[in-house]
């Protein structure tokens, strides 16, 4: 299965080389005389995204602007962009938060605080810019369309390189699903930010490796969240032969870092459930993942499903990741767990002739026990790629809802039949009739199904076929088999008074040639 990665967030990153951000923050020219700086007007950069995960999109706001600069000095005079000053308004009057981590002179000039951490300063900026609609300078999806040098690995999402180009040097903001922050100035005019954050995937297991008709069949969603500030939406639909009732949708166990989340623990993180038409979803919001460790939480979400009729080949459901702003990152686990079938023959044993009227019932334990239930259908097919189609009758195992309705059987009538909906195990065969002429065979015969391969003891007196198929042979022999009527009885009476009448007879004879003598 696929290994968990991590998966970067909206903007917790911070992906800038440092030497460009704080000394880029000079307020003044060579003496203090900003004079000295050159204009920076009409001069544009590059900013490049590698690794940018697949169907992200990468938003770029220009924070600040630079208007003069002198690379001999490494001075540089930042303004702040219009569409921020909001954002860097007195702290005394209005709610924003730049002014946390910068000054602004009586001529708006920016310089940083000492110690600001512009890891934070990204993320306040961030969720200014969300919250007043701050427009970006541009935007770009990583996809086949905008993206170039596509990069693909076994356990991880595709990612694109992108490339935003002509841009006036500033200070810039980059939030994405894989996110970064980086400032682009005449010094660097040339920014490549390479994503190393976090990828989550999912992975969808089958508790079991087979199932059977009616069966409860167990399954665990798994996938690894992190801080990264964005949402995590897990959605499970049913695309064949299961049924999830309301209970079993209440019994789901949601786990995170091997605690159980009960319904108090979920309505406080805010993690949501809800139950479709075909399966369910799960919400993690970013307020709940964004308290997450560092190194993140595996995440499990056990239930069970009802495998029902149509699951008498293979039962599937998916599993989907989604995540980001608008859930545009996913990726999809798609587990198969399949029913077999297997070919009940009934043979001569010395003609090896198929012959008819035997009745079998099927048990999942040597002695006592249920037998097995079955719905009866006409036609034969197993499934579309199925070769075996020359039978006359096919028994399906039933489901609850088949047996609690009636009208099931638990009496298979062979000949060639096919007998479908079973999972991996052992089974035993009962002959409860044999057909006319014919002794019954004794006690249960055992056989096996392992992965679509049946199996069976030597002694088993039947033998199994290429083709999945198990051939049952009755033989015929010295007792006659009961009619119901008279039967063998008056065979029995008659040669015991045959034997008697023999008796009488020798000893009759023995006095006789005494008398003689």
């Amino acid at each position: 299965m696929k290994q968990f990665k991590k998966l970067a967030g909206i903007v917790l990153a911070l992906v800038m080389v440092m030497a460009l951000a704080v000394p880029a923050f000079a307020a003044a020219g060579p003496n203090g005389d900003p004079s000295a700086l050159e204009d920076t007007t009409g001069e544009t950069g590059t900013i490049t995204v590698t690794n940018a995960v697949e169907n992200s999109t990468s938003k770029l706001y220009r924070v600040l602007d630079l208007t003069a600069y002198n690379r001999d000095t490494n001075a540089y005079l930042y303004k702040v962009n219009s569409n921020w000053e909001g954002f860097f308004a007195d702290p005394a009057t209005e709610t924003a938060s730049g002014r946390n981590y910068v000054d602004i002179d009586e001529k708006g000039y920016v310089t940083w605080k000492d110690g600001a951490d512009v890891k934070e300063f990204a993320k306040a900026a961030l969720a200014w810019a969300k919250g007043n609609n701050v427009p970006e300078v541009a935007s770009k999806v990583a996809d086949a369309t905008n993206g170039t040098n596509k990069q693909e690995e076994e356990g991880k999402l595709p990612t694109y390189t992108l490339t935003f180009a002509d841009l006036p040097l500033g200070y810039y903001l980059l939030n994405s699903s894989d996110g970064a922050v980086c400032s682009l100035d005449t010094a660097a005019p040339n920014v490549t930010i390479e994503n190393k954050n976090p990828q989550s995937t999912v992975e969808k297991t089958p508790v079991d490796t087979s199932t059977m008709v009616g069966k409860t069949l167990p399954f665990d969603i798994k996938f690894t969240a992190y801080p990264t500030g964005i949402q995590y939406k897990v959605t499970d639909t049913i695309k064949k032969g299961l049924s999830f009732s309301d209970a079993q949708f209440g019994a789901m166990k949601i786990t995170v870092g091997g605690t159980v989340l009960d319904t108090n623990a979920l309505a406080a993180a805010g993690i949501t459930t809800t139950k479709t038409d075909t399966g369910f979803e799960v919400v993690f919001p970013a307020g709940y993942v964004q308290g997450l460790p560092e190194e993140g939480m595996e995440v499990v979400i056990h239930y069970e499903m009802t495998v029902t009729a149509e699951g008498v080949t293979v039962v599937e459901n998916d599993a989907t990741l989604n995540y980001g702003e608008g859930f545009e990152i996913g990726s999809t686990s798609e587990p198969k767990v399949p029913t077999y079938c297997f070919q009940l023959v009934k043979l001569d044993g010395n003609s090896m002739k198929q012959i008819e009227g035997a009745e079998f019932s099927v048990y999942t334990a040597e002695t006592e026990g249920e037998p097995i239930h079955f719905v009866k259908e006409d036609g034969t097919a197993h499934g579309e790629d199925d070769s075996r189609t020359e039978h006359a009758y096919h028994y399906r195992v039933a489901t609850p809802e088949e047996i609690a309705a009636g009208g099931t059987t638990t009496t298979i009538v062979a000949g060639n039949v096919i007998v479908s909906g079973l999972g991996n195990g052992d089974y035993w065969l009962e002959e409860t009739k044999a057909p006319s002429g014919y002794n019954a065979i004794e006690g249960r015969q055992k056989f096996t199904i392992q992965n679509a391969d049946l199996m069976a003891d030597e002694a088993v007196d039947g033998v199994f076929d290429e083709t999945s198929g198990v051939k049952v042979l009755n033989k015929t022999g010295s007792l006659l088999p009961s009619t119901g009527g008279i039967g063998t009885t008056i065979f029995y009476i008659g040669g015991g008074v045959l034997v008697v009448a023999a008796v009488v007879l020798l000893i009759t004879k023995r006095r006789a040639s005494v008398d003689d003598e």
